[in-house]
């Protein structure tokens, strides 16, 4: 379950990025200081582009790949997989920018 703990770990970060994405979007919307919006949307579009980058790279989908041939896992860790895929392959098909 090598590939499978190493892609849930790079799923949790991209995750991760999202909550935080979410939160300055919540805070943009409810307590924005005066001036604030230019660098706001900066930051958000900065872990965007990171969230994005991270889940199109090459090496997670070489990961979700790898974690299918996986034996081992769980109906719960296979839905996980689709899941995952799914997500890779939508981020896969817009670009970055």
């Amino acid at each position: 379950m090598a590939a499978y703990a190493e892609l849930e770990a790079r799923f949790r970060t991209i995750s991760n990025l999202g909550g935080a994405i979410g939160v300055l979007q919540w805070d943009s919307a409810t307590m924005m200081p005066p001036g604030g919006a230019a660098a706001r949307a900066e930051q958000v579009a900065t872990l965007e582009r990171l969230r994005h980058e991270l889940t199109t790279a090459p090496a997670l989908a070489d990961l979700v790949a790898a974690a299918r041939d996986e034996v081992g896992l769980d109906s719960w860790q296979r839905r996980n997989l689709t899941l995952i895929d799914r997500a890779v392959t939508r981020a896969a098909a817009l670009p970055t920018a």
